[in-house]
């Protein structure tokens, strides 16, 4: 019997309410404050399930699965909305439930039947991920009659089904389950899924070949596969984009594509308009409209800027924004710090190089020393213009401390960024010629080139500095991200990814309440030490120019007698040996 025909304007024939009974009759909530309810479909994850298996009306009720017009779905949603949960329904309704078309009944209503063999996968980057999906698929089966069914057992792994197949988590590394006659496919989190793995995959063996493949092997099963993800980073080139970036114009592709978006850039310290466009993108979920998430809570997670304020925007408001990463991950940093007390500080005559990040009323001004022949940087002195009551650096005492560094080290380079201490830079190459180089940190390929060489350094171990003890270059590590700027030549890094963009670093927040200067002239600092390696500097001692003593810039005697500041590792350049 054919399909019974609309009964309402824009009706269609769909399996997706024989999907949905299903899971509210057989499912239950795992966790929770509604743990042990049955799992109830909000209305927007109802209305998926009708698009998710919709049927072409004029396809034969003999046609079996070719009678849906989609063979897969994606959900693009915020961080906590609950992807995972519906994710994992699905998969236990292919896995248990009346999946496979199978006609329509005596009403003209289409009828489902459960797949004779099913075979289901659970693919995530990572374990964790997986985890994410796979642990509610374990804990409902564990949790509902479907236990009991025999054949039916269930470890921390895989579920085994009565027809002998698996449920089965795996990762994108995991390129021999490809083999698997795959009838249901999850993937999680497939906005991570780029041409760049975890491992240093690239190309053919990439996260993004990986998805695409194992979605090719399923639909040749005649299967069906969904994924779930946030919003992704679009100069990533992910699987989650490219399955949204290729739909068809009239939404009717072989892919439903259930997204949304955030509607406008909200300041994330306005009440109101925060509220309002949580509200708006987490929906029926939201426990202001009947979910199970507060938006009070989530409020607190956007305005959480750890992970920078890219990412937050990402995970919570659904901007499509290119995303950061720390200039130095905590464990990396921690991992160069030396062991206290230090064997071995820096010592008045040292060989080294300076980095010199200059600001005259809002951010801070810095000198940072790397001693050359172990690459070992140490934060001389950071100026605050807030603890001047002019909100001003002032730039004499700055002047002093550049002279006296000279004075104190042998110095081979200062790398500065010369914005608005141009002046102060061209009298200092006067004083110290040939070692003095003006470094605009706002060149993107300059800045790029200076910050592989540091994250080459940090990860080879090539770099050491003094951890806690020096707390302002720690705090303002802690605060730099490394961000994508504008497009490059491509080529591959030493990991075997793509890079397209020029790297800059840039602060988690620019709220006023850090700073990343320090970060910025030991990377300047840094950078010099390699031209310096480059020029001689690990040779044997070669004889530098005089450099003279330390004056003010009218020439007369030095207006800066108080060296009060120096401590720790700093020498007390007033009573150096001349």
């Amino acid at each position: 019997m054919p399909w019974r025909g609309p009964q309402e304007p824009g009706e269609f024939p769909t399996l997706g309410h024989v999907a949905a009974e299903w899971i509210e009759e057989v499912l239950s909530i795992t966790d929770g404050p509604k743990i042990g309810e049955p799992f109830q479909l909000y209305d927007e994850q109802y209305a998926h399930q009708l698009h998710r298996y919709r049927i072409d009306p004029g396809a034969p009720g003999d046609a079996g699965n070719e009678a849906f017009v989609r063979r897969g779905s994606m959900w693009v949603r915020g961080q906590k909305w609950g992807k995972d949960p519906i994710l994992a329904a699905q998969c236990l309704f292919h896995a248990f439930g009346p999946c496979d078309f199978a006609g329509y009944d005596a009403n003209g209503e289409p009828v489902g039947r459960p797949h004779p063999s099913p075979w289901v996968g659970i693919a995530a980057l990572n374990d964790k991920q997986a985890d994410n999906t796979w642990l509610i698929v374990k804990a409902m089966i564990e949790a509902s009659e479907l236990y009991d069914l025999p054949g039916v057992e269930v470890n921390l792994e895989q579920a085994r089904l009565p027809s002998g197949n698996p449920i089965e988590k795996f990762t994108t590394t995991a390129w021999g389950r490809l083999g698997g006659r795959f009838t249901n496919i999850s993937l999680t989190e497939n906005g991570l899924m780029t041409n760049t793995g975890e491992a240093g995959q690239t190309g053919k063996r990439s996260p993004l070949a990986f998805a695409r493949t194992l979605i090719r092997s399923v639909i040749g099963m005649n299967g069906m596969w969904q994924a779930a993800t946030n919003t992704w980073d679009p100069t990533e080139h992910s699987h989650a984009q490219e399955v949204y970036e290729t739909r068809p114009k009239d939404g009717m592709g072989r892919t439903y594509i259930d997204i949304k978006s955030s509607r406008r850039r909200v300041e994330l310290d306005d009440d109101e308009g925060l509220r309002d466009e949580l509200l708006y993108l987490y929906g029926d979920s939201a426990r202001e409209n009947g979910g199970h998430v507060s938006v009070k809570s989530l409020v607190a997670d956007v305005r959480d800027l750890s992970n920078g304020e890219a990412e937050s925007r990402r995970f919570f408001l659904s901007e499509f924004l290119a995303g950061e990463r720390p200039l130095a991950t905590p464990e990396a940093w921690g991992a160069t710090a030396v062991t206290l007390p230090d064997p071995d500080p820096l010592k008045p005559g040292d060989r080294v190089t300076l980095g010199f990040d200059g600001s005259r009323s809002r951010d801070c001004t810095v000198i940072t020393a790397c001693r050359i022949r172990d690459g070992r940087v140490v934060h001389l002195r950071t100026w605050r213009p807030a603890d001047y009551e002019d909100h001003k650096v002032p730039r004499l005492e700055v002047d002093k401390a550049v002279r006296d560094a000279f004075k104190a080290y042998e110095v081979w380079y200062l790398y500065g960024d010369p914005y608005r201490w141009q002046d102060y830079l061209d009298t200092w190459a006067a004083l110290f010629p040939n070692r003095v180089v003006e470094v605009p940190t706002n060149v993107e390929k300059r800045m790029d080139e200076i910050i592989e060489r540091f994250t080459t350094a940090l990860r080879n171990d090539e770099i050491s500095h003094g951890g806690p003890e020096d707390a302002t270059l720690t705090t303002h590590v802690e605060g730099s991200a490394l961000a994508k700027g504008s497009r490059k030549k491509a080529r591959e890094d030493e990991d075997g990814g793509r890079v397209e963009h020029y790297m800059k670093v840039v602060k988690k927040r620019d709220d006023g309440s850090i700073h990343i200067d320090a970060a910025i002239s030991m990377l300047l600092a840094f950078d010099a030490r390699g031209r310096a390696i480059e020029d001689g500097a690990l040779d044997v001692r070669p004889v530098l120019s005089p450099v003279g003593i330390s004056q003010g810039l009218d020439g007369g005697s030095d207006p800066h007698p108080d060296d009060s500041w120096i401590s720790g590792n700093v020498p007390d350049w007033n009573n150096l040996p001349l």
